[in-house]
Order: C-alpha cells, then structure tokens, then sequence
C-alpha cells in the first residue's frame, strides 16, 4: 500500500497560470497481484476547469509517499472556441477494432500497439456543416500521419470517415494501419479532419496523440 502526490499546473500560452491542482491517490495491491504482474500500472485522473479557449501546457509531477520518488511529465492542450461554428476535434482515443486478437505484451490502452496493427481512432467532432432542410448528412474526409523525430514517417490521404449521433453529440471513428516495417519507438499520431460541407477556409482542424510501437 502507499499513497501517490500528484501536483498538475496548466499554463495559457504567454506563461501564466490558468489552474492548478493537488490530490493524493492510495494505491493497495495484494501480494499475488504483484507476483502475476510485476509491471503493474496504474491511471487516475484530475478535473481542472479551464476558462478559455487557446494553446496549454499541463504540467505533472507525481511524487511515491513510501519512497520519496519523483515523477513527472507534460503534454500540450487546443482547446478551441466553440462559440465559432467551425470543425473541431475532442482529444483522441486509440484502440484495436472489436474482435481483434491483443498481445499480452502490449497495453492498447497505454497507446501500445504492435507492427502491422489495424489502430482504431475516435473522438467527439464539434461544429460539422448540416445546411439545408431537413439538415444534410455531415460529409467528413480524415488524414493521417506518424511522426518520428519532427518529421513526417507515415503519410495516409484523406479517406471518408464514420460520424455517428448519439443525441446531441457526433463522434468521429477511423482507422490506421501501422505499416509491418515501422520500427519500434515513440511516435505522434496527427489526424486532419475536413468538413467537406464547409467553405474552405474553414473545413480542416486536426487533433493529434502519442503512440508507441512495440514489437512482441
């Protein structure tokens, strides 16, 4: 057993900070769950309210109560102005297609996937074009790419994606194949959306998430 410290600070773009939060997990684990998996993780999560649309920072350190270790890491945030009727993008989620075979080895869920892998990708897709009435079915194209060391690795055209309706809210699916060859490591995953109904300069919006090949 043991309790985890997290500390978590968003910065706006010029710096200054836009909130912030502390909290502490406990963590307790049976002995046999350790000797079944000694590379067990852990997720946990804390809300922070952000005012304003723009560009974050979100800054983590994660500090173990039991043995004073520390942690900690960052990631980048878009949080677009949802009061502007255009294309947008909720943060993405990876995972394999029903009924695929997973690897032991592998933790879809940690953004793990392995060489040659069909990667299922969705998100919540704000502001789509409907004119007309009755309102016309939203017309949607995805792109993809992998980067690797600030360039490009992977490059997919634009292909039509799936937009689905669940009362008020439209989600986006696609899919990705990981090419057989691409080796192992840390990789950005970009997703171009185009709103096809929409006039041109205000049809594309793109989301992007890490990934991480690893071989079995």
């Amino acid at each position: 057993r043991t309790v985890l410290d997290v500390a978590v600070a968003v910065f706006g773009a010029d710096g200054t900070q836009a909130g912030a939060k502390d909290q502490a997990f406990t963590v307790s684990v049976s002995r046999e769950k350790l000797a079944q998996d000694p590379a067990l993780s852990f997720k946990y999560g804390v809300d922070i309210p952000v005012r304003a649309p723009g560009a974050y920072q979100i800054r983590t350190a994660v500090r173990d109560a039991a043995s004073r270790k520390l942690g900690s890491s960052y990631a980048f945030l878009d949080i677009p102005d949802f009061n502007r009727r255009k294309i947008s993008l909720s943060s993405l989620i990876l995972s394999l297609p029903a009924g695929a075979a997973s690897v032991p080895t592998i933790r879809p869920g940690w953004n793990e996937f392995a060489p040659g892998t069909s990667v299922q990708f969705s998100c919540e897709v704000f502001g789509l074009k409907t004119p007309g009435k009755p309102a016309a079915s939203p017309s949607v194209d995805t792109g993809v790419r992998l980067y690797r060391g600030g360039g490009p690795v992977v490059d997919i055209p634009p292909a039509a994606a799936r937009i689905e309706n669940k009362g008020a809210l439209s989600f986006l699916a696609g899919r990705v194949q990981i090419p057989n060859d691409l080796p192992a490591g840390n990789y950005e995953m970009e997703v171009t959306a185009y709103d096809r109904l929409e006039a041109p300069k205000k049809q594309a919006t793109m989301q992007w998430t890490d990934l991480t090949i690893v071989r079995p």
